[in-house]
């Protein structure tokens, strides 16, 4: 996923991997160390997704990276995919942070997706909760619980989400 985050920092602008980096830490829900970011550039690069140009600037030598059109049709294509909730606790934050590049029916569509992962989740912790029964200690129990409030909080998070951004709804006949 570090990939898909470094080309959509780059949709807003040419970047540094030290502007990169800074844009993960102010934007809180994906992080990732200098020593994954410029290898995962040098590996983009290669693939022809982005390209790099050096500068001086306060007397120093900076390269700046910038996404081309390969990277940026790549970009869109995932970012047009529903999160995988199983697979990646964070990458419904990414995308979401990102969905501006993106018609808002298109949002609408990928959330309301999502909404129904989450709630296929839920059922299934449910069950899990009700199988297992008295079989599992304390902490277990407490861990199971918190998983399920979790992602109630989440899918209740995004239905407003959902249903503020399409706007009022009007029930007049």
């Amino acid at each position: 996923m570090l990939e898909y985050v470094i080309e959509g920092f780059l949709m807003q602008c040419d970047m540094s991997g030290y502007d990169i980096k800074q844009n993960m830490n102010n934007a809180k829900f994906f992080n990732a160390s200098f020593g994954s970011i410029y290898p995962a550039l040098k590996k983009m690069e290669a693939e022809g997704l982005i390209k790099s140009k050096e500068i001086v600037e306060g007397g120093k030598y900076k390269k700046i990276y910038s996404l081309n059109e390969a990277g940026r049709d790549r970009f869109l294509e995932w970012l047009q995919k529903p999160p995988d909730i199983v697979k990646s606790d964070d990458e419904h934050l990414v995308k979401m942070s990102f969905y501006q590049y993106l018609p808002k029916e298109k949002v609408g569509e990928l959330i309301s997706q999502f909404i129904k992962s989450v709630n296929a989740l839920i059922r299934r912790m449910e069950v899990l909760k009700s199988v297992l029964g008295e079989n599992i200690n304390e902490y277990q129990r407490a861990t199971l619980a918190f998983v399920i409030d979790y992602y109630r909080f989440m899918k209740e998070w995004y239905q407003r989400f959902l249903e503020e951004m399409n706007g009022p709804v009007n029930n007049q006949r």
